[in-house]
């Protein structure tokens, strides 16, 4: 009984296109007349209905996924971009400067515009083979830990935005700056560490940083191809030239 009261409308609407279907056919052979015509015509249009259903099925579902898809890319992009506006330039700026083996990437993403995909294809090609040297001590984690609990509020937010699971890579890099922001938020007191504190904290920089390098460059690689003028713009403010 539930299942008919969930279905109702489906029901009623059905009925209601197979009456309409059986008047048409009756108004045509009580105008026409030719019984066989109308025969003819059916088994035609049932003919056709496997192609019909292939259609829409298939192709049409097809188109409307694809549609789905980059819609679900376009506001992930939007979701990119806010992060780096709001907090990711600024941390990679902070991640550079801690890095002491930064500057053969700063000097490989110091690149323009005209040359943008051969230097991005290059760098990402190094990148898969840099080692950064970050070594934690108490004043660069002090700086960090001010401005980790200054944007609180929004790495909450993107830990529980709903398009963040449709990037993994982008997800990554989320869970690890807000595995960062809780490691220095839980330590009241950041001097006199133990040496194995400040390695493990120095290895958290160190994963931070990469991750947010690639998601940088991805991000700039999609405004250099869906909007120029953005990319031109982020360009000038590359975090590269600040480091």
């Amino acid at each position: 009984m539930n299942k008919i009261k969930k279905y109702k409308w489906e029901i009623k609407l059905s009925i209601v296109l197979i009456m309409v279907s059986f008047m048409l056919y009756l108004a045509q052979f009580l105008t026409f007349g030719h019984l066989d015509q109308i025969y003819e015509n059916i088994l035609g249009q049932l003919a056709f209905l496997p192609i019909y259903v292939l259609l829409v099925t298939i192709v049409i579902e097809q188109l409307l996924e694809r549609k789905e898809k980059d819609n679900k890319r376009q506001k992930m992009n939007v979701v990119v971009g806010v992060f780096f506006s709001e907090i990711g330039k600024e941390l990679l700026v902070k991640l550079l400067s801690y890095d002491r083996n930064s500057k053969e990437i700063v000097d490989s993403c110091l690149f323009i515009e005209e040359s943008f995909h051969k230097s991005l294809k290059d760098v990402l090609k190094a990148l898969k083979q840099y080692k950064p040297k970050i070594k934690a001590d108490a004043d660069m984690l002090k700086d960090l830990k001010i401005f980790m609990i200054g944007n609180k509020d929004f790495l909450m937010r993107a830990v529980q935005n709903p398009n963040l699971y449709e990037h993994e890579s982008f997800t990554e890099l989320i869970l690890a700056v807000f595995h960062l922001y809780e490691e220095l938020s839980k330590r009241k007191v950041l001097d006199n560490l133990p040496n194995r504190e400040y390695e493990h904290l120095s290895d958290d920089l160190e994963n931070a940083f990469i991750k947010i390098v690639f998601e940088w460059l991805y991000y700039m690689r999609n405004l250099k191809i869906e909007y120029p003028y953005l990319f031109a713009i982020e360009l000038r403010d590359n975090p590269f030239k600040k480091s």
